[in-house]
């Protein structure tokens, strides 16, 4: 197996183990895609029920439910019958007449049977009728009784006083005595916590059944509080039946089906539109990434019911793309995401087209921009877009503005301001990956960069070859649709390995003493071929972007120092052509190309002796014919279009740099 097939086969295997991690966060309950709510209008169908299914209540009823069980809980006292025996002893004591004293037992007996508990403990339940009451629990049996049925203390006394004031005087110390009439009803926590909480378990959910074929709501009626939860009930039963343990591994089957699909066209995307993005490893995991990412936002986004998935940025996704590769991919990995997040969403239709617009939107602004306003420009296109999307929807939908749901508006806006922030994460996805961004070329084409100062001050003849290639490769790059800053910024870096030997490259010799006479030809190469390797050297040690590299390792391609391979056969014969090639490689992207045309024409514009018109095409043309002669362009991206604007920009700049200047007259 070649090391390309393994490498496809690896990224393969990438997106066969990224499509099941998105189905496995996809939920696998049903969606009900109807929309509608109190006081609007059905706009579907008569509806009847496809089943039996219960009226379930809502979270709110559930809550009141509890709350009033916690609030009319009906407190458990326990009878004491110690309290009893120790008053009867009591009593007896203090009284001498039997007859006087079995009486007496017998109201104490009466009033201990009702039951006696403290003023301070009255802890009771009140019903509509405004009476309360308590349940007693004597010898585990259970009863609720009115409290006007019990006595208090006080109450025990004055009733005691009542029966036997005749028999002792006013101020007998029996009537003021504690010994006897004493509390023994005792409040137990423990079981009245244990009841109210059986009640709290045992709180119903449902009130009433809806059976099959009965008509819940008819076409254009309006929905009212009953009807509402009718569709809330019949919305939960078909999403419990659509996500059950029958039917969660069929639909499990199905989601990852969609997704593999999915996934399938994105890799026969790459495979046949974009081959050299697919065999660097770091592009498909940043791509994954964000198919993760985005899903499983979506994912739990969506189960939060105090949310909206419209909150989350999805504009944000072709920005990355855009940012690091080209327009072509932004706006299809937009597309597909989008359509994964539409296995989520309860209303798919709306939300793709609100996202995908706003997508694009962003695209066209932030497109080639290198200025921070644009940013905000496309914040705000994003929220206008939202929210005339959004509007536009609903009036095909219900042909009205009533049934706008307003909180989305803020949804919007909240969009716009995430957006903003996530922008900010493209530093952080540059850094781990190893792209390179936009910011990132703007600060490279700086020449106050250290490199391009040493450039300028060791070797001023190579700056002003390299302002010049990267003028024209700049130009190039905009006139084919390729990244006019990349080539710009490279076409900067190309000859940077001139700085270690400046006065053996003829651009920078002004005077007229030539070191490569000294030489001989096969050493005057090997200089020469030196500023190739020399010029890499110096970019890994700045940590110059490996895009960058390329431009330093590819810009002469393996092409011949045809100058001296000429002198040295001449004057020896036929010499080794390793010795005096390039080390390459052949440029592949357009930009390295550009570059490559771009510094072979300008350094043998050098050679003319004249400028005009014909003598810039032919030289033009003939740098550009060898080019592709030796196959230097063999592996390129160019199309034979591109080549030809490649070679009319060219021809401008050239003609524009040495265009013939009116002779002024001489001053006297």
């Amino acid at each position: 197996m070649t090391s390309k097939s393994r490498q496809l086969l690896i990224n393969g295997m990438l997106f066969f183990i990224t499509a099941i991690i998105i189905t496995l966060l996809i939920p696998t309950e049903g969606h009900y895609m109807q929309r509608y709510n109190v006081g609007e209008v059905w706009q579907g169908e008569n509806l009847n029920a496809p089943f039996d299914f219960p009226i379930t209540k809502s979270e709110t009823e559930i809550i009141n439910d509890r709350r009033n069980i916690e609030r009319s809980t009906i407190p458990v006292y326990t009878y004491d019958t110690s309290v009893y025996n120790m008053a009867v002893v009591s009593l007896k004591n203090a009284i001498d007449d039997p007859a006087v004293e079995n009486r007496a037992v017998n109201i104490i007996g009466f009033i201990y049977g009702k039951g006696i508990i403290s003023n301070l403990d009255m802890g009771s339940a009140e019903d509509d009728t405004g009476l309360t009451y308590i349940r007693t629990d004597r010898s585990s049996l259970l009863e609720t009784v009115s409290t006007g049925e019990i006595f208090t203390v006080s109450s025990a006394k004055r009733y005691f006083r009542e029966q036997f004031y005749s028999f002792f005087p006013e101020d007998s110390t029996i009537f003021n005595s504690d010994s006897f009439i004493q509390p023994n009803l005792v409040y137990n926590e423990s079981l009245t916590e244990s009841l109210k909480q059986r009640e709290l378990r045992n709180v119903a959910t449902t009130r009433g059944l809806v059976h099959a074929n009965e008509l819940i709501v008819a076409h254009n009626q309006l929905i009212d509080q009953d009807v509402f939860n009718k569709l809330n009930s019949l919305k939960s039963e078909y999403e419990k039946r659509l996500g059950g343990s029958n039917n969660y591994y069929m639909m499990l089957a199905g989601h990852f089906t969609v997704v593999l699909l999915i996934f399938l066209i994105t890799f026969l995307f790459f495979y046949f539109f974009k081959n050299v993005f697919i065999s660097v490893r770091k592009n498909v995991l940043f791509i994954l990434m964000l198919y993760i990412l985005m899903v499983g936002l979506c994912s739990i986004v969506s189960k939060n019911e105090h949310l909206s998935v419209y909150i989350i940025p999805f504009a944000i996704v072709p920005i990355y793309i855009l940012t690091f590769f080209d327009v072509r991919m932004s706006v299809y990995e937009h597309t597909t995401i989008l359509l994964l997040c539409s296995l989520i969403v309860p209303k798919p239709i709306e939300f793709f087209f609100i996202n995908f617009i706003a997508g694009i939107v962003a695209i066209f602004i932030i497109n080639r921009s290198y200025r921070r306003e644009n940013i905000f420009m496309a914040a705000g296109a994003i929220l206008l877009s939202n929210c005339v999307s959004y509007v536009a929807i609903n009036l095909i939908q219900y042909g009205e503005i009533n049934g706008l749901e307003w909180i989305n508006f803020v949804w919007f806006g909240v969009n716009a301001i995430l957006f903003l922030g996530m922008y900010q994460l493209i530093y952080m996805m540059e850094k781990i990956f190893g792209f390179v961004s936009d910011i990132t070329l703007l600060e490279l084409c700086d020449t106050n960069q250290k490199l391009l100062l040493e450039l300028a001050h060791k070797a001023p003849g190579t700056f002003q070859h390299t302002l010049q290639v990267a003028n024209m490769s700049e130009a190039a790059a905009t006139a084919i649709d390729a990244n006019p800053l990349l080539a710009r910024a490279g076409s900067m870096y190309h000859d940077i390995g001139k700085i270690n030997n400046p006065a053996f490259f003829i651009e920078n010799n002004r005077g007229t003493f030539n070191p490569h006479d000294e030489l001989s030809p096969r050493e005057s190469a090997k200089i020469i071929l030196r500023h190739v390797t020399d010029g890499v050297a110096l970019a890994k040690k700045e940590r110059l972007p490996q895009v960058i590299i390329n431009f330093i390792s590819g810009h002469h391609g393996d092409s011949l120092v045809y100058f001296f391979y000429c002198k040295e056969r001449a004057a020896n014969g036929s010499p080794n052509e390793k010795d005096y090639r390039y080390p390459g490689p052949k440029p592949i992207s357009k930009e390295v190309s550009i570059c490559m045309i771009a510094d072979a024409v300008e350094a043998a514009s050098h050679s003319l002796t004249e400028y005009t018109n014909e003598t810039i095409d032919q030289l033009v043309d003939k740098v550009v014919e060898i080019k592709i002669n030796d196959k230097e362009l063999s592996q390129s991206l160019l199309s034979f279009n591109d080549i030809s604007k490649i070679k009319e920009i060219l021809k401008n700049k050239l003609e524009s740099i040495y265009h013939t200047r009116i002779a002024y007259p001489e001053r006297e």
